[in-house]
C-alpha cells in the first residue's frame, strides 16, 4: 500500500492553498520530497552507532559521550569576542536548559548508556560530567559527540573546536591518545563535507542520509521552480537568504520532535493568513497521527539515467527489475558512472551507508567491482550491458474473438 504523502494530509491541502495554481505543482513536490523520522528511529539508530564504536574500543579503555549543545545554548555565548572552552568556561555535564530541544532526547538516550552519575557507569562509556583529571585517570580513548542531526555542520564544527581548545584535550590528540569521533542520525551532503573538512573530528559516523535540495529527486527545472517559490512567498520583511532555510542549507529533513530551522521558511511559517504546515519549528501532533513516518519514494530509473545509463533507466520504468536487484544496479551504474564514495551513494540513493556498503562487498564478491579504489570491473560493464536488454514480446498480432468458432471445410 503507498504511503500517504504529505500533500495529502488534512494540512498538506490546506498549505498548498497558499499558492498561486501556477506555483502549485512546485508546492506539493516540494512537501513530498519532505523525510519524516520518528523518535524511535532515530534513538535505535544513535543506538546502533554507539554499540558499534564501543566493539572497535581497545578492551579495558572509556570513551566520554557527550550531547552537542548550540553555542547559544551556554551561558556566557553572547558576550562579544568570548571564545568557549570545554572544562575551562563550561562543562560538558552542565545542566541543560528546563525547555531543551532535541539535545534533551540525546541526553536521555546517552543516561542509558553511562548512568545518572559520574563513577557509578555500567560500562566503558563515561558520563558527560566527568571531569578532565578522570578522563585521563581512566584511560578515555575518546570524545564521542552526539547528535540527532546536522543540516550544516555548523553546530557540529563550532563544538568540536571547543573541546580542542582545551590545552590538555589538544595535547593528548596530538600523541594520538584521544580521538574525537561524531555519531549523528541524519546528517546532509553539505553537513557532511563540512564535518569531514574540520581538523577538530577525527570521524563522523552516520546512520542516514539527510536530504536536502542538493541531493533532493529532481530535474534542474524542478528545483529551479521550488527555489523560486521558497523565496517569492517569504515576507518582504524577512533577509534574502532566510527562505531556504539557516545557511542557505534548504534541508528536506524533519522529525516528530522538531523541525529543523534549515527547513524552507514556507514550510515552518506562522505568520497571520497563512495556511500552516509545521507550528514553526514544532511537529503537530495531528500531523504525526496522520503521516507517521514517511520517506519519498526515490526514481531509480532517473538515478541511472543520469549516470549515463538511458537505456538500462527503460529497463527499470519497465518495472523489470525488484529490491533489492534494482539497487544493486544502481549502485554498479554510479560507481561505473564516475568515481565514487559510500556517502555520495548513500545521499544519491537516500539509503544508509551501511546498507551501501553491503551493496558493494556484494558486487565485490560477484567480481563486478573493486573495493580500493572503488572501481567496476569488466565484468561489471558486461552486466551493465546485458541488464539494458530489455525482454523480446513476439506477437502474430491476432485479434480475438468471443463468437463460436465453425471450421469451414475439412482436409
Amino acid at each position: 500500500m503507498e504511503p500517504k504523502r504529505p500533500s495529502r494530509t488534512t494540512r498538506g491541502v490546506a498549505w498548498l492553498q497558499n499558492f498561486s495554481e501556477p506555483d502549485r505543482p512546485a508546492a506539493e513536490l516540494l512537501v513530498d520530497s519532505l523525510q519524516v523520522a520518528d523518535a524511535t528511529m532515530i534513538r535505535v539508530g544513535l543506538r546502533e552507532k554507539i554499540e558499534s564504536l564501543g566493539s572497535e574500543l581497545p578492551s579495558g579503555t572509556h570513551a566520554v559521550l557527550l550531547p552537542i549543545l548550540s553555542a547559544e545554548d551556554i551561558p556566557g555565548s553572547n558576550q562579544p569576542g568570548h571564545r568557549h572552552v570545554a572544562y575551562t568556561t563550561f562543562s560538558p555535564g552542565d545542566p541543560i536548559s528546563s525547555t531543551p530541544g532535541s539535545e534533551g532526547a540525546v541526553g536521555n538516550l546517552i543516561r542509558d548508556f553511562t548512568g545518572d552519575r559520574p563513577g557509578r557507569e555500567p560500562s566503558m562509556w563515561l558520563h558527560p560530567a566527568t571531569d578532565v583529571y578522570d578522563l585521563y585517570r581512566r584511560r578515555c580513548r575518546a570524545f564521542v559527540l552526539v547528535t540527532d542531526y546536522s543540516g550544516s555542520g555548523t553546530q557540529v564544527q563550532r563544538y568540536a573546536d571547543m573541546l580542542v581548545r582545551h590545552p590538555r584535550i589538544r595535547s593528548w590528540r596530538s600523541f594520538g591518545w584521544i580521538k574525537i569521533v561524531v555519531v549523528a542520525y541524519a546528517v546532509s551532503a553539505v553537513a557532511h563535507r563540512r564535518i569531514a573538512r574540520t581538523s577538530s573530528v577525527d570521524r563522523l559516523l552516520v546512520a542516514a542520509p539527510a536530504p536536502s535540495f542538493e541531493t533532493a529527486d529532481w530535474t534542474k527545472e524542478e528545483q529551479k521552480q521550488v527555489e523560486h517559490i521558497c523565496r517569492r512567498y517569504v515576507p518582504r520583511s524577512k533577509s534574502s537568504g532566510t527562505g531556504l532555510g539557516f545557511a542557505g542549507s534548504a534541508g528536506l529533513f524533519v522529525m516528530h520532535t522538531g523541525v529543523p530551522n534549515n527547513v524552507p521558511e514556507i514550510l515552518r511559517s506562522r505568520r497571520k493568513g497563512w495556511y500552516r504546515f509545521f507550528d514553526g519549528r514544532v511537529f503537530p501532533s495531528e500531523l504525526v497521527a496522520e503521516l507517521g513516518a514517511y520517506v519519498p519514494n526515490r526514481d531509480l530509473g532517473r538515478v541511472v539515467k543520469q549516470a549515463s545509463q538511458a537505456r538500462l533507466s527503460k529497463a527499470f520504468d519497465a518495472g523489470r527489475f525488484r529490491r533489492p536487484i534494482d539497487l544493486l544496479l544502481a549502485v554498479l551504474a554510479l560507481v561505473g558512472h564516475s568515481q565514487q564514495t559510500e556517502t555520495l551513494i548513500a545521499h544519491r540513493l537516500n539509503i544508509s551507508e551501511t546498507e551501501v556498503q553491503q551493496y558493494l562487498n556484494l558486487l565485490a564478491g560477484l567480481g563486478f567491482v573493486t573495493l580500493l579504489p572503488l572501481r567496476v570491473t569488466a565484468a561489471g560493464r558486461a552486466e551493465l550491458q546485458f541488464s539494458k536488454r530489455m525482454d523480446r514480446v513476439a506477437t502474430a498480432h491476432l485479434e480475438g474473438s468471443t463468437l463460436p468458432y465453425y471450421p469451414q471445410r475439412l482436409r
